[in-house]
């Protein structure tokens, strides 16, 4: 920010752009915190995927924006789960999405058991993927770019856990990356 605000005329855009960044780093700095008291936190409730993700994708507009990234939200179910901390798993999985994506489109569309995030980024190394959601871990691309806490999917997947889903993977490098939050039977609800 401060080498933003050093640059004649200041950009506005940039700057509110590295706020937003700053405030989703310290969503998920306490959101880390709250994790030991997830439990007492819990409100289970019938969400409409739909409404929520569309919300999320709104909050991240201006980053989609500045990318010139395409996404579609397709037809998503209905399910029982906490709201509040679905919205972080989607944020997270977008957020990351629109990181390491330089061009192409985003696409969340309902597959199977799961509710799927799809981008056509840079993909991840086969030899990351059994350890992307591991604690502090940010494999290749995190390390090349400088620009992961190796956090985000760390907490993704234990707030997951605790909600009774599953997040699992899939990548081609240089194809990109599939996210895939896997929600049991028991959890869709009809409309």
């Amino acid at each position: 920010m401060d080498l933003l605000l050093q640059i004649e005329p200041v950009n506005a855009n940039d700057a509110r752009l590295e706020i937003s960044k700053i405030n989703r780093y310290l969503t998920v700095m306490l959101n880390y915190l709250k994790l030991t008291t997830l439990n007492t936190d819990l409100v289970l409730t019938k969400v409409a995927l739909k409404p929520l993700v569309n919300e999320t994708v709104r909050d991240l507009a201006k980053l989609f924006i500045a990318k010139d990234l395409t996404v579609s939200v397709e037809t998503l179910p209905t399910v029982i789960s906490d709201s509040q901390w679905l919205r972080f798993i989607f944020e997270q999985l977008l957020t990351n999405a629109i990181k390491y994506t330089p061009d192409g489109a985003i696409r969340i569309y309902a597959k199977g058991d799961a509710v799927c995030v799809a981008d056509t980024g840079i993909g991840i190394l086969p030899e990351d993927l059994p350890r992307i959601f591991e604690q502090g871990y940010s494999g290749y691309n995190g390390r090349a770019n400088q620009k992961a806490s190796g956090l985000g999917l760390f907490l993704s997947r234990q707030i997951a856990e605790k909600l009774g889903l599953r997040l699992t993977v899939t990548s081609k490098v240089g194809v990109g990356s599939t996210f895939a939050i896997h929600f049991p039977q028991t959890h869709w609800q009809a409309e």
